[in-house]
Order: C-alpha cells, then structure tokens, then sequence
C-alpha cells in the first residue's frame, strides 16, 4: 500500500493538518 508511506511523509510535513 504506497498510501501509507505518502501519508507518512505527508503527515509528518505537515505542522497541523488536523
């Protein structure tokens, strides 16, 4: 599932998406 990593990069780079 590439999902997962582009996510986890995502995620990480981002301050506070949520």
């Amino acid at each position: 599932m590439f999902a997962l990593s582009y996510q986890t990069w995502w995620w990480t780079a981002r301050p506070a998406a949520h």
